[in-house]
């Protein structure tokens, strides 16, 4: 299998420079992704169950790559909101996870959090107040709330913050924290988070964001939608 190239985060994510202090080493490794996903919550059986039941296509407006932007950008705005980093990555996996659509699809988020009550304690654990604040995050984020647990906030926003990926420019004044409104001018790879993605589909990868599609690429088994 492919060597990818994963970053090493050797200040890891505290706020102090620019890109929100993030300084990346790139690092060589057989296929790490394969063995222990990106974080100790998004590991490869978790990406690969959510892709069996996900209707959509993979790789289009609302599904992996979409979902890799999502959890950089919310784990760069936890760090300056002090959310919960645990209730921001499952997310960004799983907020959009159960579309029926691209389009107009209203129960997609409460799909989203009855997919994260069957697998809770099987795929990831978490305790009952994460559980209400992903399932809250999860419900409500497509309806433009911007009061809420500031976990919940941050999660909205690291959703909100790419939707540059249909054209689309987030108002200041829906964006729920004050970090998320410095994120979109941030200058590169920060501001690379809300761009085009991996539109190769690629192997080789530059962030640990492009790590969560690269778990896309080579699932253990076939995948039931593509």
């Amino acid at each position: 299998m492919p060597s990818a190239v994963f970053p090493r985060e050797t200040r890891g994510l505290v706020p102090g420079g620019e890109a929100v202090g993030m300084i990346r080493e790139p690092i060589q490794s057989q296929a790490l992704f394969s063995r222990s996903g990106i974080s100790a919550l998004i590991c490869p059986e978790l990406v690969h169950t959510i892709r069996s039941q996900y209707r959509l296509d993979w790789w289009g407006i609302h599904g992996i790559t979409h979902w890799a932007r999502v959890w950089e950008t919310g784990l760069r705005l936890a760090v300056r909101t002090d959310a919960n980093p645990r209730v921001v990555e499952l997310f960004a996996v799983f907020h959009d996870a159960c579309r029926a659509n691209d389009g107009r699809d209203p129960d997609h988020g409460r799909r989203a959090a009855e997919l994260v009550e069957r697998l809770q304690g099987q795929l990831f654990e978490l305790s009952e107040t994460e559980r209400a604040l992903l399932r809250f995050a999860c419900v409500h984020h497509a309806r433009g709330w911007t009061e809420a647990d500031v976990t919940v906030q941050t999660c909205w926003d690291a959703d909100r913050l790419d939707l540059g990926r249909v054209g689309i420019i987030p108002s200041p004044s829906r964006l729920c924290t004050a970090p998320a409104g410095i994120l979109p001018h941030l200058p590169g790879r920060i501001r690379g988070v809300v761009g085009p993605f991996l539109p190769e589909r690629s192997i080789r990868c530059s962030s640990r964001a492009d790590n969560l599609s690269c778990l896309a690429l080579v699932p253990r088994h076939k995948p039931v939608h593509d």
